[in-house]
C-alpha cells in the first residue's frame, strides 16, 4: 500500500512524504522490493499527468487501483484503533469501510453534511477524538453508546486518513467489561433508556 499511495501522497504535497519516498526507494532495490514493483509494474498503463488547475505535465505510469485490498487495509487500521481506545478485537467482518481519495473528502462531506448523514455529523463533534498514528496516519473517531440488553452496545463512526486516502469506517461491539478507566463515549438518550429508575 505503502509503494501505491506514496507517490500520490508526493503528487499532493502531504507532510512526511520526503522520508516515506526515500523508504521506498530503498526499499525497491532489495530483492523482495524488486518482486513487488515488478508485480505492481505488470499491469501499470501510460497515463498523463495533470497539475490541480488541468495543465498538462507530462506523462507516468498509471497503476491499477486495488480497492479491496485497500479498503483490508483500513479495515486492520480501524480494528488497531479500537483496540488501542478501548481494548477490543472488533471481527474484521463486523467493520465497514471505504476509501476515497483525499481530494475528494471536503466536496463529499459538504454534500453529506446537507443531508444529515450521521458520519460526517459525529466527526464534526467537538469531542470527536484525533490523533496521528504516525506521520501519514490521521484518525478521528466518534463512540456512541446504546443501552441494550444485557450490556451497552458502542457504536463507532472513524474517519482514517492514510497517505492519500480518506477511509470511511462504521463498526459496533458490545462495551468491553475491560475498557480502560479513560474511555469515554457518547450515550444516545433518544430511548429514553438511560433514564435510572427506582431500585437500579
Amino acid at each position: 500500500m505503502r509503494d501505491v499511495l506514496g507517490p500520490a501522497a508526493e503528487q499532493l504535497g502531504l507532510h512526511g512524504v520526503g522520508t516515506l519516498h526515500e523508504k521506498v526507494a530503498r526499499s525497491l532495490k532489495r530483492p523482495q522490493g524488486l518482486k513487488r514493483r515488478t508485480k505492481l509494474l505488470k499491469h501499470a498503463r501510460p497515463i498523463e499527468l495533470k497539475s490541480p488547475a488541468g495543465l498538462y505535465v507530462g506523462k507516468a505510469l498509471g497503476v491499477p487501483f486495488d480497492s479491496q485490498r485497500m479498503h483490508r487495509v483500513g479495515i486492520k487500521i480501524a480494528r488497531g484503533i479500537i483496540y488501542h481506545d478501548c481494548r477490543t478485537l472488533v471481527p474484521q467482518e463486523s467493520v465497514i469501510c471505504f476509501g476515497i481519495p483525499l481530494q475528494q473528502v471536503q466536496t463529499e462531506r459538504e454534500k453529506e453534511l446537507k443531508r444529515d448523514n450521521p458520519f460526517w455529523v459525529r466527526l464534526g463533534w467537538n469531542s470527536c477524538l484525533h490523533d496521528m498514528f504516525a506521520d501519514s496516519v490521521a484518525v478521528r473517531r466518534v463512540y456512541l453508546g446504546h443501552r441494550t440488553t444485557p450490556d451497552v452496545t458502542i457504536e463507532c463512526t472513524m474517519g482514517v486518513m492514510l497517505l492519500a486516502t480518506f477511509f470511511i469506517v462504521g463498526t459496533s461491539f458490545p462495551l468491553p467489561k475491560n475498557a480502560p478507566k479513560q474511555f469515554r463515549f457518547h450515550i444516545d438518550e433518544s430511548t429514553g433508556a438511560w433514564i435510572r429508575t427506582d431500585g437500579e
